[in-house]
């Protein structure tokens, strides 16, 4: 491994990072290994030892680091997924340069286990993938606790089924197949159906034009040569015409209805007699094949012969049957006969002396059959079995089984809604962002909210600071653990990958002067501070540091997330031989204002693509509470989801 530098080169890790080794038992499959940039020092991709990493958009444009190779194998397709390092933005920013989406978990929750350390309190190892769901999908592999290896990790540590979270429990699906004979222009009805869909960003109508043809339902419409409209029976490629058996234990009455049902049908739909009868043929093997006899397909066949389409449409109000009276028992095939015998001794029924009986009217019942329970009631439950308390209008609600684990993340609603209710725009987010980026990122924002979701514009001040709050922790602590600490740091109990040490070490001595740009100038920057002033600023750094977690975690107490851009602007260009030590260094780290303060406070924050400005792509930051990684995916997935339906 060379960690983008010539001063690990050759070194063969004696074991595997933690994270490697639960891809591998996860069955992942591990095909190379990606740039990053010099020892992982620089949000730009062209310090690294053996090139630069461009960006797959735009290839006179920096892809974005440190984790820049991993961005663009991702986004090129080359990998499923990618693990990247992030200390200060080295996911989220080549994964919002490159258009893909990048995750800075909790700090803690992914074990840094064999990773180069740069600064332990900023530390963290992520996922990075083209769509939120394989991100999630990794998390679940790479989050774990490493019993003790990784001081960075709480040692109560849960991880949930993340992708379970992505994916309501329950969904209500209403398909509305709607028939229409348009006499208008294309061009307005284009109009027509471009208007229903501007209505609600989550219901989307499709449509099928035709002027000879349409099939709709269990329907086919075609047009005759005189313009008239004509109906036939539409049968999909997937009905195997599976009717119920006659061998069946239904009773018999079932049985012999269902052929003159279909047969009605049948005549119903088809508008052509001759279609008809035809229909009917191609209809009596079906039942023929069922092993429906002869005289029972006759019998329901004949009745329809004679109708005609318009007669079989016709409402028959039976008014002469009002007074029928239903008489419903459970069906079992060993009883005998009820219906037989209750027509049969009738008038002996009606001279009982019981009150009730006798109020009955004078026509006999008609005998209805329920189904008894079977073994399938009692291991499938397929149905509600329970109401709930107060009756609800909601399009969807709980089943109010006492057992159900399901209940307490469904939500009674009538109305689609996001998976995150409520949403911050931190307004220091976008200051100092290109407006071009504002724009995007707004856009984004709000589509949540035509979805019922809360987007509101808060104030953080203290997020303005979190850049300068974050540098001494990076600066001093990245010189202390990297640098004298060769990778690995001091001070701590856990795991200490020794050959690592010695490797980094024995390169530091031979190597230092072919130490990237950005690595010099802060390694001389760290040393000054060092000789002048020792490690105070590092240490008021860690004091503000836990200011501008509580800041967030106020915020986060009344919203479930926040949202801003995840970078000020869209990939710059790569520097070239002309360009100043200033421009250079600027380019490797003019893009941390809203991406580091994270890294130093340690919540979860996801970067992903909003939109495109000029061809470049835009990535939105989402920011929730530590340790809720779930709600940050989740409005993610939200999110990405809209994207796609617009």
């Amino acid at each position: 491994m060379m960690n983008g530098s010539r001063v690990m080169e050759g070194f063969v890790p004696d074991i595997d990072a933690t994270v490697i080794t639960k891809v591998l038992d996860a069955g992942g499959r591990i095909i190379g290994k990606t740039n990053c940039e010099h020892l992982c020092f620089g949000g730009t991709s062209w310090t690294n030892d053996t090139g630069p990493a461009l960006n797959p958009h735009d290839k006179t444009r920096v892809s974005g680091g440190s984790s820049s190779g991993c961005a663009v194998a991702v986004c090129n397709g080359e990998v499923d997924v990618a693990i990247g390092a992030d200390q200060g933005g080295s996911i989220r920013i080549p994964a919002s340069w490159c258009g893909i989406v990048g995750l800075k978990p909790t700090w803690g929750l992914v074990p840094y286990t064999g990773a180069v350390a740069m600064e332990i309190t900023v530390d963290h190892l992520g996922p990075m993938a083209r769509n939120v769901y394989d991100c999630a999908l990794f998390l679940e592999v790479m989050a774990c606790y490493d019993n003790g290896l990784d001081p960075r990790q709480p040692r109560d540590l849960q991880v949930p089924k993340y992708t379970e979270y992505l994916k309501p429990t329950l969904w209500l699906r209403f398909l509305d197949d709607v028939f229409m004979i348009w006499d208008h222009s294309l061009d307005e009805l284009n109009s027509f159906v471009k208007a229903l869909n501007e209505l609600h960003s989550s219901i989307k109508f499709t449509y099928e034009i035709s002027t000879k043809h349409v099939s709709f339902l269990d329907v086919d419409l075609t047009k005759d040569t005189s313009n008239n409209i004509c109906t036939n029976v539409h049968v999909k490629n997937t009905n195997i015409h599976q009717y119920l058996l006659y061998s069946s234990n239904h009773p018999k009455t079932c049985k012999d209805g269902i052929p003159y049902s279909q047969a009605k049908r049948y005549r119903r739909i088809i508008s052509d007699d001759n279609q008809f009868a035809k229909s009917l043929d191609t209809l009596r093997e079906f039942f023929k094949s069922r092993n429906y006899p002869d005289s029972v397909i006759d019998a329901a066949f004949n009745k329809m012969h004679n109708v005609t389409q318009d007669e079989a449409l016709k409402y028959n109000n039976n008014s002469d049957q009002v007074d029928i009276v239903p008489f419903v028992t459970e069906y079992n095939p060993s009883l005998p006969n009820i219906a037989s015998i209750i027509h049969k001794y009738w008038d002996l029924f009606k001279l009982s002396p019981n009150v009730s009986v006798q109020q009955l009217h004078s026509s006999r019942p008609v005998l209805a059959y329920k189904r008894g329970k079977n073994l399938k009631d009692f291991l499938v439950k397929s149905r509600y079995s329970a109401m709930p308390p107060t009756p609800i209008s909601a399009r969807s609600s709980k089943c109010y089984r006492p057992r159900c684990t399901h209940c307490s993340k469904i939500v009674e609603t009538d109305e689609f809604v996001s998976s995150s209710n409520s949403s911050i725009l931190l307004s220091e987010g976008f200051t100092g962002c290109d407006d071009d980026v504002q724009a995007v990122v707004r856009g984004a924002a709000e589509t949540l909210g035509k979805v019922g979701a809360i987007v509101e514009d808060v104030s953080i001040p203290l997020h303005t600071h979190g850049i300068a709050i974050w540098q001494p922790i990076i600066t001093d602590g990245a010189y202390r653990c990297m640098f004298t600490g060769n990778g690995v740091g001091h001070h701590y109990k856990g795991y200490y990958a020794e050959s690592m040490m010695t490797k980094l070490s024995q390169g530091y001595k031979m190597d230092a002067r072919h130490f990237s740009e950005p690595v010099k100038s802060a390694v001389l920057f760290a040393e000054y501070i060092e000789k002048n002033y020792g490690n105070r600023f590092y240490g008021r750094a860690q004091n503000l540091n836990m200011k501008l977690t509580q800041a967030y975690d106020d915020a986060l107490s009344t919203y479930d997330v926040i949202v801003m851009p995840t970078l000020p602007f869209t990939a710059p260009l790569l520097p070239t031989s002309k360009s100043s030590i200033t421009e250079r260094l600027e380019n490797a780290f003019g893009m941390f204002k809203n991406t580091a303060p994270f890294d130093s406070t340690g919540h979860p924050a996801i970067t992903v693509n909003a939109g495109k400005s000029n061809g470049l792509p835009v990535g939105i930051m989402i920011i929730g509470k530590r340790f809720e990684d779930v709600k940050v995916l989740q409005s993610a997935y939200a999110l990405e989801k809209l994207q796609d339906q617009n």
